[in-house]
């Protein structure tokens, strides 16, 4: 505001300035109102494994919109891919096959917790290679992503 007061007072060459300011900050206001949209992964990762044995893949979800379910995940690399959680039932872990997870906004996929089961892989996985992983939501449709294997 201050800034607008200056420039009012400055001479009549200084409408050009206003004007401009003017158009500056509406578009700026439009900028700040918009709202980010979709799914987006950060931190993949897939651990290394043997063909013929697992491996688990690990993210971070975020979801800008409306309550999402990831109800189906695929990958070439192997020949079932599944959403699994781990649980504990006395002194020992379990994994169990899950259907689906719903995503508010927040959502990771970690070690002794949910995360996607690759089943029978058709390959070794070694540190430093890539695998795609095929994601699909419900309300965000199919979303690809690249996935590192590290070791853990």
């Amino acid at each position: 505001m201050l800034i607008l007061f200056w420039l009012k007072n400055e001479s009549k060459t200084s409408n050009f300035k206003i004007s401009l300011l003017k158009k500056l900050l509406i578009i700026l206001f439009f900028i700040s109102c918009s709202k980010k949209e979709g799914i987006e992964i950060t931190n993949a990762y897939g651990r290394i494994g043997i063909k013929g044995g697992t491996s688990a893949v690990f993210m971070k979800i975020r979801n800008y919109g409306q309550i999402d379910t990831l109800y189906e995940v695929h990958c070439d690399c192997s020949e079932i891919s599944e959403i699994h959680q781990t649980f504990k039932e006395g002194d020992k872990l379990g994994m169990k096959k899950v259907d689906f997870i719903e995503i508010k906004d927040n959502f990771e996929l970690k070690p002794l917790s949910y995360h996607i089961m690759l089943i029978n892989l058709k390959k070794d996985l070694n540190e430093n290679d890539t695998i795609k992983i095929e994601l699909k939501f419900k309300k965000n449709g199919k979303k690809l992503i690249k996935i590192p294997i590290k070791r853990l």
